[in-house]
């Protein structure tokens, strides 16, 4: 998937411009492909607890140097798997991903899980932690992104949110996410060396339900192409 991006090269990136360069803080850095496969490999072997090195390959935009549109489509692309941990330890990197610029959606793709997660995630660990993240994080586009809402000056009154309307599109792609993530997580699970071990016993149990959802998918898509 790499590309020919070199240190000085200037790319266009979902409509922002970018510049390769030397230093992961600048929120115009790209790394070249040579050091985003590098520490792509690498980081295979330490996925587990590595956060610092996730950041950083997501400061440097690695998507971009080798050939990715998203930074989604980069995870899925280079990693099999993505971590399983306990919530309190995912909870705990999470939080220490966002202190170094990292936004709720970027981590959520890095562990496998809804973003709603990981924003519940930050919020268990900071509780747990005493620790608060920054108020801004580095978006996906390069741009700043609120983390969290600041306080409201005293003596001033809460503004009444608008009553937002839940279309049925809303509802309908809010059920494909939710459904999409849980078949990629089992999928990554059928792909773990213990999945040999479990075989036979899951087969009873579970493969007469797969059967039965095949027609449920076709079903769907039928509907949808008609």
């Amino acid at each position: 998937m790499e590309n020919d991006v070199q240190q000085g090269d200037v790319e266009v990136f979902e409509g922002t411009v970018v510049q390769v360069g030397n230093n992961a803080r600048d929120a115009d850095y790209v790394m070249d492909a040579t050091e985003a496969r590098e520490r792509t490999d690498r980081l295979r072997s330490s996925i587990e607890d590595n956060a610092r090195e996730i950041a950083e390959l997501y400061a440097g935009r690695a998507w971009i140097a080798l050939g990715y549109g998203t930074w989604e489509e980069y995870f899925k692309g280079e990693f099999t798997t993505t971590p399983k941990l306990p919530p309190k330890q995912r909870a705990e990197l999470s939080l220490d991903m966002q202190e170094q610029g990292m936004p709720a959606v970027a981590i959520s793709v890095a562990f496998g899980v809804h973003k709603g997660t990981t924003t519940r995630d930050l919020r268990a660990a900071e509780a747990a932690t005493g620790r608060e993240a920054p108020a801004t994080a580095v978006g996906l586009r390069g741009n700043a992104r609120k983390t969290r809402n600041e306080p409201r000056p005293a003596g001033r009154k809460a503004r009444i949110p608008e009553m937002k309307v839940v279309t049925f599109e809303d509802r309908f792609e809010d059920r494909h996410v939710e459904l999409r993530e849980a078949l990629y997580a089992v999928q990554a699970l059928v792909g773990e060396q213990d999945f040999g071990a479990w075989r036979n016993k899951l087969r009873g149990q579970y493969a007469p339900e797969y059967e039965a959802l095949v027609d449920v998918f076709m079903g769907i898509y039928d509907s949808l192409k008609n």
